[in-house]
């Protein structure tokens, strides 16, 4: 024998709530996110100009270093082709053209000397190895993405001497 839970089933009908919001209450929900990100970014955008200037942005993607108060950075967009199959000047057979091309890159950079009077700004320790002060004093230092492509090159010039047919 069923018993209802309700005394009267048209209560039941009463008692259930919605099922959901509705799909204009949903769109409004979005059109108002929408909205709000678009409003923040404009007025981060407008406020701190300087953060979203290439100099900002470096600064806020990389160490402290004495490069950045010296370089005016512009940005532009460039399209790479990064297919393995497509050939440039740099994947070539081994010769002067293709050594000239790596040098151009800057592969035979020479360390950097950052002055003592900023070595702690550009966050050096003061024990860190120096420069002697016969030869200028300061700190040696590296621009990092040089340092990696010289190792690239030397890579390139000594492998194909480990290669087996």
């Amino acid at each position: 024998l069923e018993t209802p839970l309700l005394d009267h089933p048209e209560e039941q009908e009463s008692r259930q709530g919605p099922s959901g919001p509705s799909a204009t209450q949903t769109a409004f929900v979005l059109i108002i996110c929408c909205l709000s990100f678009l409003l923040g970014f404009n007025l981060a955008s407008h406020l701190r100009p300087s953060e979203f200037s290439g100099r900002g942005i470096i600064k806020t993607v990389s160490r402290p270093s004495p490069i950045l108060s010296n370089l005016d950075i512009r940005w532009k967009e460039v399209q790479f082709n990064g297919s393995l199959l497509k050939e440039n000047i740099y994947r070539k057979d081994a010769g002067p053209e293709v050594d000239i091309a790596w040098k151009e890159l800057g592969v035979d950079y020479h360390a950097l000397i950052i002055p003592s009077s900023i070595a702690q700004s550009v966050g050096i320790d003061l024990d860190q190895v120096q420069v002697n002060d016969k030869y200028g004093g300061g700190y040696p230092a590296n621009i990092e993405g040089l340092h990696h492509l010289h190792c690239l090159n030397l890579l390139r010039q000594t492998l194909h001497w480990n290669y087996r047919c």
